[in-house]
């Protein structure tokens, strides 16, 4: 039997169609889904199970501005989990209330998720865009975003001491171009809950994954939903 001498689809086209699919399941990005009646139900229940799940102690609330947009900047750190992100934004609806808008930036495959993404959106967490943080601002909110991104919280355990923001500045010409105060702040300690091996920067390129799932890395680890 002769099978036909078929060309092969370029490998640039499949890329960019599984890049087109990916795209079109992360929901677009809408501030009017946070809830503020749900976000008072849920955030006190969930404030005190992060606190002693993951043994959280957060200082220095009262160095943020009480009102008026705002740049939260921090590092990213604890893997798949990440558990920084939910223990900064229970932390901050917490203190200033369901009431003080706020919208967290997360990456497209968080928000792709179909579950788990509607949940956050309620929480006000946003896919992370340029556009979406500038109108976020514009509105006189606070808006949470970690630069590091993938490449920060996959870092090996061995680096867990380290900030690796890998070079992006965007956030600082954001700052600059809304007029609004940046307000570092510092996460320690949530590597603890998993083993960090290797980013596998070179297998992400390899699969081709910054272009299809905009990730920089492939990472090693024990860690959550592995072990």
């Amino acid at each position: 039997m002769k099978f036909p001498n078929l060309p092969l689809p370029p490998i640039d086209s499949a890329t960019d169609w599984v890049a087109r699919q990916v795209r079109a399941r992360v929901p677009k990005a809408d501030m009017s889904d946070r809830d503020p009646a749900f976000i008072a139900c849920a955030v006190e229940p969930s404030w005190q199970l992060a606190r002693a799940y993951f043994r959280a102690d957060v200082r220095g609330m009262e160095q943020i501005p009480d009102d008026g947009p705002i740049l939260l900047v921090g590092n990213h750190s604890g893997g798949n989990v990440s558990p920084e992100a939910l223990v900064t934004t229970l932390a901050f609806a917490h203190y200033f209330g369901p009431e003080r808008p706020f919208y967290q930036l997360a990456h497209n495959l968080v928000m792709a998720v179909p579950i788990l993404g509607s949940f956050l959106s309620r929480f006000g967490t946003l896919a992370a865009d340029p556009d979406s943080a500038k109108a976020a601002l514009r509105s006189g909110a606070a808006v949470l975003v970690y630069p590091g991104g993938d490449w920060e919280v996959h870092r090996p355990t061995w680096e867990e001491d380290r900030l690796d923001f890998a070079g992006r500045t965007g956030f600082l010409r954001l700052a600059w171009d809304e007029h609004v105060p940046i307000v570092p702040f510092v996460n320690y300690g949530a590597q603890q809950n998993a083993l960090m091996l290797t980013r596998g920067d070179r297998i992400a390129r390899l699969l081709r994954l910054d272009r299809t799932l905009r990730l920089k890395v492939f990472p090693i680890s024990l860690a959550l939903p592995g072990g």
